[in-house]
């Protein structure tokens, strides 16, 4: 037993040196040109004060920051989903814009790297972003979105801000796109993006029971065409981590960058429901509020809506009312997906020691 237990001990600390080594390579790409391979400029964490005197960062702006998910080697998607988000805001002109690259601390064995990492860069990240508030940056013009593990990320960002300012500084936002499910909940092993952490944290729920989490965890949750079901237009579920794999997952990411870039538009709207079958029966509360960008501050509870299984995804007003022509035909595998992708897991190896 003893044996075991030092084994263990040893191996915590073995990654907590591989943090340590890893903290320098973590760095804010500001990004400023016409596109997301265009123009950006890149500033370690220790010198985030900075970004304020860049001349491409307009202190007179909101500033959208991004933190993506666990990087696996077989997969795209996170490439994609930085790609998307930084177009999207890019073109509506009007934030700017910047990544978290956290690559190496957010890769690895999930269980026993990326998972406890998220927690403790969430610290560091915060004792960046308050480095610069005492250097004149406005906390209240930072809205923090995160997909995936990232998601858990903006949650342990918006804890750490809180108590290391002594209740003094908490975010204004945090948009979490469908949060990563695994291990993290029900949040007794090492907690979970909450309610608490901003002010405003709404979700954006597209693959639960998969690799987001299907509960509620926000003080809003946007259940997007029931949340927790494969979304319309995905394929078959192919090899882990690829792109047909984490299409319900990407989802999140596709929404609420569409909701940015229409800039002129209020897309995705939703009706406050009990749950999907309510929904799809019709009852609802009365009236609706926008899902994304333009989802309002005081909004609490859950609420649901369809879209396209194609871009344009928001069907507007069409979204409020169930259609079964609209939905994917596919059951909901619910736990037994779940079970089989940690059996995928496992076989791969991520779980691995």
């Amino acid at each position: 037993m003893r044996y075991k237990i030092f084994s263990v001990f040893l191996l915590l600390s073995h990654f907590s040196v591989t943090f340590s080594n890893v903290m320098n390579t973590s760095y804010f790409e500001l990004f400023y040109g016409k596109d997301f391979y265009d123009l950006k400029i890149d500033y370690p964490l220790y010198e985030s004060s900075k970004l304020l005197v860049d001349p491409h960062f307009d202190v007179s702006l909101l500033t959208m920051m991004f933190l993506d998910g666990y990087k696996d080697e077989s997969t795209l998607t996170d490439v994609l989903g930085k790609k998307t988000i930084v177009n999207a805001f890019l073109t509506r002109g009007d934030y700017n814009v910047i990544i978290v690259n956290w690559d190496k601390i957010a890769s690895g064995n999930y269980i026993f790297t990326a998972m406890p990492n998220s927690k403790k860069f969430g610290g560091v990240l915060a004792d960046a972003i308050l480095e610069m508030t005492e250097n004149g940056f406005n906390l209240t013009s930072l809205h923090i979105v995160g997909h995936s593990l990232g998601s858990q990320l903006a949650g342990f960002l918006g804890q750490s801000i809180i108590k290391k300012s002594e209740g003094k500084r908490k975010l204004r936002r945090i948009t979490g796109l469908d949060p990563a499910f695994p291990i993290f909940y029900p949040g007794w092993l090492m907690g979970h993006i909450s309610e608490k952490d901003a002010e405003l944290v709404d979700v954006i729920h597209t693959d639960g029971w998969t690799y987001g989490t299907p509960f509620r965890t926000g003080t809003v949750d946007f259940w997007v065409n029931g949340g927790i079901l494969e979304q319309p237009g995905c394929p078959e579920r192919g090899k882990l981590f690829s792109c047909d794999d984490m299409c319900a997952h990407m989802r999140s990411v596709m929404f609420f960058a569409e909701s940015a870039q229409r800039k002129n538009e209020k897309p995705f709207m939703a009706q406050k429901c009990d749950s999907w079958n309510k929904f799809k029966n019709g009852q609802c509360e009365e009236g609706f509020i926008f899902m994304g960008i333009n989802c309002p501050e005081n909004a609490t509870g859950d609420y649901y809506l369809q879209t396209n299984e194609i871009s344009p995804f928001s069907l507007g007003l069409e979204g409020l009312k169930y259609n079964k022509s609209k939905s994917n035909s596919k059951v909901d595998a619910g736990t037994f997906t779940t079970v089989l992708l940690v059996i995928n897991f496992w076989h791969k190896g991520i779980f691995s020691v």
